[in-house]
């Protein structure tokens, strides 16, 4: 792994945060905790032909828990180009214009696989977020996030990331939404929030250079 692929895996701190509370709420369990993931590019693992699909976090991590015996395993469910939407339970019947949800890949299909997991991790940092309202981004992953709860599975949603580029920007916050949202889901979903921002954006809003696979999104 490259010094850069290095440096990108430590921003993701965070997550060793998450996988603790993951080992501390199985506690008492007779089998090892086993966490589904559920998102788009990032967590799938896309890197335009750079690097080894696997080079993506969401592997790195499964290896890393796995040999130290703190989990079972991740099923990654993410896809390339996925939104919210793609996550929203299967009897979800979206508004007119927005995209119905995968049934291979949402949440519905997460929670009922077997084994069934103990956590879901959310990952829908960036698609179509220039062109989805505040209120409906976070309705759908609060959507996500409660039916996982219900189902009692514990569910941590992602923030954005960001973008060197903006398909349509609403109003005025151009590529600085991202921060924006990045703010929201943070308020919202607190100690079940994990930053994926703070540590890869740069003082304008874009990506350091350092972490940029050069495409202005991953």
């Amino acid at each position: 792994m490259t010094f850069r692929m290095k440096k990108v895996a430590l921003t993701f701190s965070s997550g060793i945060v998450f996988f603790l509370l993951i080992v501390f709420s199985a506690r008492g369990q007779d089998t090892k905790p086993r966490i589904a993931v559920i998102g788009s590019s990032t967590a799938y693992g896309q890197f335009n032909g750079e690097y080894p699909r696997d080079s993506g976090y969401v592997f790195k991590l499964e290896k890393y828990y796995k040999d130290l015996g703190l989990i079972s395993g991740i099923d990654n469910y993410a896809r390339s180009g996925a939104d919210c939407y793609d996550g929203m339970p299967s009897d979800y019947v979206p508004p007119e214009g927005r995209p119905v949800s995968s049934p291979t890949r949402n949440i519905t299909y997460a929670i009922n696989h077997v084994p069934k997991p103990s956590v879901v991790l959310v990952n829908y940092p960036s698609n179509h977020y220039d062109d989805y309202s505040d209120e409906e981004i976070i309705f759908c992953l609060t959507t996500i996030k409660n039916y996982a709860n219900d189902h009692g599975v514990k569910c941590y949603i992602t923030t954005t990331q960001p973008r060197n580029k903006m398909l349509k920007p609403i109003g005025d916050d151009g590529l600085c939404r991202m921060l924006h949202l990045r703010n929201l889901i943070m308020e919202t979903f607190g100690e079940y929030a994990i930053d994926f921002y703070t540590d890869i954006a740069d003082a304008g809003c874009q990506i350091i250079t350092d972490y940029s696979l050069g495409d202005g999104v991953h």
